[in-house]
């Protein structure tokens, strides 16, 4: 699917690429579909792209790039809101911030 970006024109997303938010994302509730976007081949680092907001996108990363030990404490609850029975099979991202 063809989704307009801000920072590398139209680009061709494969659907499977696709993450919907339910609630959106801290910040910004009104913007609940984005794309994976890997910043380039064996990269770790990837652009999380707001599908229909060409400016808005987040640089993300699994943490355990940088804490091999990392691990996500997580609500039964919440691992049902996204379908899954336990953290090992998710695959966490977080947003990177330049300080």
């Amino acid at each position: 699917m063809m989704i307009e970006t801000s920072r590398f024109g139209q680009l061709d997303v494969d659907p499977e690429r696709f993450i919907v938010f339910g609630d959106g994302i801290l910040g910004f509730p009104w913007q609940k579909e984005y794309a994976l976007v890997q910043t380039g081949a064996g990269s770790g680092f990837y652009w999380l792209q707001a599908v229909g907001t060409p400016d808005l996108a987040f640089v993300v990363c699994d943490p355990r790039l940088f804490v091999s030990d990392f691990q996500i404490p997580v609500k039964l609850e919440d691992l049902e809101g996204i379908a899954l029975t336990s953290a090992e099979n998710a695959q966490v991202f977080v947003i990177v911030n330049k300080v």
